[in-house]
């Protein structure tokens, strides 16, 4: 569903929340059970691994994801677990611009691997908040939950991937669509010395993931060239920005922009003085690429 969430202040902003200052608590300790004996001959492992209030910050990158249980034994990087694995939250995970947080198996549809189970109490602001420029990842995961509430809040620009899981809608808040371009950013524009830039050098559209309610598309989307600070210039460097439109022509977040947190792309238009002939449909087909 696509809702909006009141904050103790009355405003309302789509999925966005407007929490009261202390409601994010700081990190705190994870811990980590295992049960059952390791080997390959022996029943697999069960791991439980508790999570409390924490804020997944810029460059902070969390994974949970459980490994054939064949596999126990071997070194792993922290993260990874070989059986089976179950997540609590006793408290609510936020995940904000450049943060990172990944629940579920390592690989898709492997047999080898448990799903992962996530435990804990719904929440009316979210058990887990996907600020903008945030990413949450789940896959392959079922959900034990109680309580009423919701289970994921996703504020407009942040990024939620879900595989192989299904999770009622009703649990879920959901932001409109956006642009995931994080592993696909667009080439620099080149032209030679002395052209000028003009709207026709430009590329209407751009080929990039549409993430909507937990999926992604490969697609065109429209783009508008913001040419407003262009003065003229015909050599140098100049640093172009655009936004992501929908068909309907209303800006579409998107996950990499110039500068968090505000939406857009940016490119680089360079001028060399480079061998004539360099048209401008070429140009058109290496932004697009």
């Amino acid at each position: 569903m696509i809702c909006s969430i009141s904050g103790k202040n009355g405003s309302r902003c789509g999925c966005a929340l407007a929490l009261a200052a202390g409601l994010v608590r700081p990190v705190q300790a994870m811990s980590l059970s295992e049960q059952g004996p390791a080997g390959a001959s022996g029943p697999a492992e069960a791991f439980t691994v508790q999570l409390g209030g924490m804020t997944v910050s810029n460059g902070v990158t969390l994974r949970y994801e459980t490994v054939a249980p064949q596999l126990a034994g071997n070194p792993f990087a922290e993260g990874y677990y070989p059986g089976e694995l179950t997540v609590e939250l006793s408290g609510q995970i936020v995940i904000e611009a450049g943060g990172i947080l990944a629940i579920g198996t390592l690989s898709h549809g492997s047999d080898e691997e448990a799903s992962p189970v996530i435990r804990g109490a719904l929440r009316p602001d979210g058990m887990i908040v996907v600020r903008p420029g945030g990413k949450l990842i789940l896959k392959d995961i079922s959900a034990d939950l109680s309580g009423r509430g919701f289970f994921i809040v996703q504020d407009p620009g942040g990024s939620v991937e879900i595989d192989d899981t299904a999770l009622d809608e009703n649990l879920l808040c959901w932001a409109p669509p956006m642009v995931d371009n994080s592993f696909h950013p667009f080439k620099d524009l080149w032209l030679e010395a002395g052209t000028p830039l003009t709207a026709e050098v430009l590329p209407d559209d751009l080929q990039t993931y549409l993430q909507y309610q937990g999926q992604s598309q490969w697609t065109t989307v429209p783009v508008a060239w913001d040419l407003s600070k262009y003065a003229g210039q015909t050599d140098g460097e100049l640093k172009l920005s655009g936004q992501f439109l929908s068909d309907s022509g209303d800006p579409l977040p998107a996950l990499r922009p110039p500068e968090l947190p505000s939406a857009g792309m940016s490119r680089s238009v360079s001028w060399s003085r480079i061998q004539s002939g360099w048209a401008a449909q070429p140009l058109r087909q290496s932004l697009n690429s």
